[in-house]
């Protein structure tokens, strides 16, 4: 067979692939997002990743496991950090699970192992009274007032993630029982339950008060003012934003020269999962922490829990050395 033929076996099989892709990205994924399976932040990472390996198979002749392994160490090289080469290979994994399943393409990825991400280094979390002077900090004159510090509240007393506080609607609280049923990383229906303390209850009566009359399916923290998204709940995005901008406003997340959060993952939402559960560690033990977390595992919660009792540990130090 000439070159002129590999050429055009090679390009016909990048448009092919190409249509496969788009595919998956615009009508597989959207129902996943539709279900609850994947997060918003989630699918944004993926169309990512699928554009990016589309970029990278341009020229090949078809993709292959050795593609996919060149295209990893290719990010290694450049310097992706192995969270965000994890997150791309995730994708691609599920992408190729997906193509299969529809007796499209292969499954090539199957044998790919994600690059080891060592989560044992000292990672901070904000303390109780942190926590406690920025939700006393928020004024309640304004809907979006009443909405940080519900959030804020409920995210402390619960540990949620934020894609389980997204998720949840206003019927699926019970303010009796003082409780949130949720949908748990990982599971398919709403079977977890979270108990409020009386601080993010009384938040949360508050917030909803102001909202008006609400339906049971209505979402349970709601975007302000003009602003809509597709589920009406708000986004990912949305979250963070307003717990970043409580920690910036105390004086704990900061911002570098170009104007931008210098450390995201020390004090975002995530954060007050940590600080939950390590306040429940040191109170309670790793009994009462695990539970909190949902963890499958006693050993994940540990590592959690070292993490940041390692920096509160290297804080003390600090002071103890100091000339």
């Amino acid at each position: 067979m000439d070159s002129t033929n590999n050429e055009s076996m090679s390009l016909a099989e990048a448009n092919r692939h190409g249509a496969i892709v788009a595919d998956w990205m615009f009508t597989a994924l959207p129902m996943l997002v539709e279900v609850g399976e994947l997060a918003d932040n989630t699918l944004r990472a993926y169309h990512q990743a699928a554009n990016k390996w589309l970029a990278f198979l341009a020229g090949r002749q078809r993709p292959t496991p050795a593609n996919i392994m060149a295209w990893l160490a290719g990010m290694r090289a450049a310097g992706n950090k192995v969270s965000t080469i994890s997150t791309y290979l995730a994708a691609i994994k599920s992408f190729y699970r997906w193509t299969e399943s529809q007796e499209l393409y292969p499954n090539i990825a199957r044998s790919i192992k994600s690059p080891r991400n060592f989560k044992d280094s000292p990672l901070p979390a904000p303390s109780t009274a942190e926590i406690s002077a920025m939700f006393h900090s928020i004024p309640t004159d304004s809907i979006q007032g009443k909405r940080a510090r519900a959030m804020l509240a409920v995210m402390f007393a619960t540990a949620l993630r934020c894609v389980s506080l997204l998720r949840a609607t206003v019927g699926d609280v019970d303010f009796q029982t003082g409780t949130i049923r949720h949908q748990p990383k990982g599971h398919r229906e709403k079977d977890g339950i979270a108990v409020l303390s009386n601080t993010a209850r009384e938040a949360l009566v508050d917030y909803l008060a102001a909202r008006g009359p609400l339906r049971e399916s209505d979402p349970l923290f709601a975007p302000t003012g003009n602003r809509r998204s597709r589920s009406g709940a708000l986004t990912t995005k949305s979250m963070r934003s307003v717990i970043m901008g409580l920690t910036e406003a105390a004086g704990l997340a900061r911002r570098n020269a170009e104007g931008k959060i210098a450390n995201p993952g020390h004090y975002g939402p995530h954060s007050l999962r940590r600080a939950a559960v390590t306040q429940a560690a040191e109170m309670l033990g790793m009994d009462a922490a695990q539970t909190l977390a949902g963890h499958a595992s006693s050993d994940t919660t540990r590592r959690a829990y070292a993490r940041t009792n390692r920096f509160r540990q290297l804080q003390a130090t600090a002071k103890i050395l100091d000339l």
